[in-house]
């Protein structure tokens, strides 16, 4: 009971420290307002109070005010991202100290997965309100949570694959700055449900740019012509006017082009949006250096060759930023014209994706397998008087001292044991009305559930024999 009372009092104090430093971003970014507010409010004035006066002087007022204005933009939207972390580190903390008193009200239930057909998951209460997997959920991206699921839906049976997560889980159970952070950092994004779907879905379409021998031709003529004409013109062996001619022809074929450029760039900009709110946690992964073999594994399958994931998107990031300046007109004729610049960038882009698209359900999929490895820790942190239970390769073996349910109030479990080591391998439980026989009966098959997964049982000591759970 002191363990749980230390794991209270340091869930309140990091709730308390998130709220201390998100009233200090609000104030920060009020002040920053008002500050923004003062300058762009003094560069109009300025400009109109002297506006008669010479070039000079107007373009230092709009030095000293619109700069310094245009700065403080950016730092103002960075203080507004750390406020939502702030917020969700806060929340994250209030979660945990409810679910400590038995309230897990603001997981996600997993009630889609609920399957009335399965061998056992409707019978132990392993999905929907007040269940196993709310009680246990704290993952935050699709991924995650489809990958708790299943484990649930489709637990371990073979000892050494049991063994190994459970190494996983007793490494990540002491790390709560990393998995807080993990947390937080994909709670941040408010995206949908489908956005993984939509992720992997795109990864599997066919470039289209690339694929067009017309366009890739084109990004090698409009750009040869241009460079022709221009010696040519420069050694005055003909018109400027040839020069002038293939500008406005690669600039008339990049307009004819625009429709569909907006559209793919529609389209990878919402990709890179959810890609952007996974690869804060793909560098936290890649920063982490596990010793176990699940854990190493998972956070290895991060690297394609010699580039890290967060890398990787970063790259992707980078191209669409350029594509971007095609929204400067300035910018759109003459990078189109000299160089048809557009088409080119928009087939980096696609290299980019036919480099990488095999990757990205690797990269999700690790994500994913920690998003639900930090709910089996964060399960194991919370209950530090639970036990890892030990899997034997005799069949058939099921033996427990001082068993409980974990949905039960600690104050008002009763706790059993069960031993089953001797044929025949079966106990007959009997008893009056409500004297507890179905209760006992879920405690055994949620605790044994619960040892196939890797996590920890609410039992003194445990051994199983993994096997089919019906």
């Amino acid at each position: 009971m002191k363990q749980l009372e230390e794991i209270t009092r340091l869930y309140r104090q990091r709730a308390e420290e998130a709220d201390r430093k998100l009233s200090d971003l609000q104030q920060r970014i009020y002040r920053i307002s008002m500050l923004r507010l003062l300058l762009f409010a003094a560069g109009v004035a300025g400009l109109i109070v002297f506006r008669h006066e010479s070039w000079a002087v107007l373009a230092g007022i709009a030095l000293v005010t619109f700069v310094p204005f245009i700065l403080l933009v950016k730092y103002h939207n960075r203080l507004f991202r750390q406020k939502d972390y702030a917020e969700k580190m806060r929340e994250v903390n209030l979660q945990e100290l409810g679910a400590l008193n038995y309230d897990i009200s603001a997981f996600d239930d997993g009630q889609e997965f609920a399957d009335p057909a399965h061998l056992y998951s409707l019978d132990l209460d392993v999905f929907g309100p007040r269940s196993l997997f709310q009680y246990i959920n704290r993952t935050s991206t699709y991924f995650g949570r489809q990958r708790l699921a299943g484990w649930f839906a489709r637990p371990l049976d073979r000892k050494a694959d049991i063994e190994l997560r459970q190494d996983a889980v007793r490494e990540l159970t002491p790390l709560l700055d990393f998995r807080q952070q993990f947390q937080a950092t994909g709670m941040v994004y408010k995206g949908k449900l489908s956005d993984g779907e939509n992720l992997l879905h795109w990864a599997e379409s066919v470039t289209e740019f690339r694929h067009s021998r017309l366009l890739t031709f084109a990004t090698y003529l409009f750009p040869g012509l241009n460079a022709l004409f221009f010696i040519l013109g420069m050694a005055g062996w003909t018109s400027w006017h040839w020069l002038t001619g293939s500008f406005i022809l690669s600039v008339v074929t990049s307009i004819a082009l625009q429709k569909r450029i907006s559209l793919f760039q529609m389209s990878y900009e919402d990709k890179l949006a959810i890609l952007g709110s996974y690869v804060r946690q793909m560098k936290l992964m890649e920063a982490l250096h596990p010793q176990s073999t699940v854990l190493a594994t998972c956070c290895r399958r991060l690297q394609t060759g010699e580039t890290p994931a967060s890398e990787a998107i970063r790259q992707l990031s980078k191209e669409m930023n350029a594509l971007n300046q095609r929204n400067n007109i300035l910018a759109y004729i003459l990078l189109n014209g000299f160089l048809f610049w557009e088409v080119r960038q928009v087939m980096r882009i696609e290299r980019w994706k036919e480099q990488y698209a095999g990757s990205l359900p690797v990269w999700l999929d690790a994500i994913g397998e920690m998003d639900a490895l930090c709910s089996l820790a964060a399960f194991a942190y919370n209950h530090p008087d639970y036990t890892f239970p030990v899997p034997t390769e005799t069949p058939f073996t099921l033996s427990a001292e001082r068993m409980g349910h974990p949905l039960i109030h600690r104050d008002r479990c009763v706790r059993n044991d069960i031993r089953m080591e001797k044929r025949p391998y079966f106990i007959i439980i009997t008893g009056a009305n409500m004297a507890g026989k179905s209760t006992y009966l879920r405690t055994v098959g949620v605790n044994y559930l619960l040892a196939c997964m890797g996590a920890p049982v609410c039992a003194e000591r445990m051994t199983f024999y993994p096997a089919h759970l019906v």
